[in-house]
């Protein structure tokens, strides 16, 4: 993996941030030790000391970033809503199988299952784009509780692909999106 750096040459936090999402994304919760980023960024622990306290705080920082990752896509999703409902929910389709996307939140559900901070951040995010998946089906024309149960038939559908896939998303061709589309949005 190429590291940012600094000016001066060192690292960054969010040099270790990406390391620790790429190393949760490929390997898992489980190898995300302090050794394992050292040894992914090609330096010693005292660099991770003079970024972070211990790993607690290295994990709370990798969150807070997730966190603000998510809130980037939510406000890109928000910035949709002048296009037409139905283009809007295949951007959204499409935004989340990029594979960096993909892999990271996998990993990040996965750490959610054993800790409630993680939890509370991923409901927080889901909460958000059910909502933005909620508004394109009441613009497409559906009342309100019609588009709640659309909307979350569609969100739990995209959860459920990303553990039915693998770590990997498999490519959806545009006709199968399209198709997928037709069968959310018929009357």
């Amino acid at each position: 993996m190429a590291t940012r750096t600094s000016g001066d040459g060192r690292l960054t936090v969010d040099d270790w941030v990406e390391a620790g999402y790429a190393v949760l994304a490929e390997e898992g919760l489980n190898a995300l030790k302090i050794d394992r980023l050292c040894e992914r960024l090609g330096v010693t622990k005292g660099s991770f000391y003079w970024h972070f306290a211990d790993m607690g705080a290295y994990r709370n920082a990798l969150i807070e970033s997730w966190a603000q990752l998510r809130d980037e896509d939510r406000r890109h999703i928000e910035q949709l809503r002048d296009m037409p409902p139905r283009e809007r929910m295949s951007v959204m389709m499409t935004s989340l199988v990029r594979p960096r996307q993909w892999a990271l939140e996998r990993a990040m559900r996965e750490w959610a299952r054993s800790d409630g901070t993680v939890a509370a951040a991923v409901r927080s995010a889901d909460h958000r784009l059910l909502k933005a998946v909620q508004q394109a089906f009441c613009d497409y024309g559906f009342d309100a509780d019609e588009a709640s149960l659309r909307a979350t038939t569609f969100f739990a559908a995209g959860i459920g692909l990303l553990h039915i896939s693998g770590p990997i998303p498999q490519k959806q061709s545009a006709p199968q999106r399209d198709r997928f589309l037709d069968f959310m949005l018929r009357p």
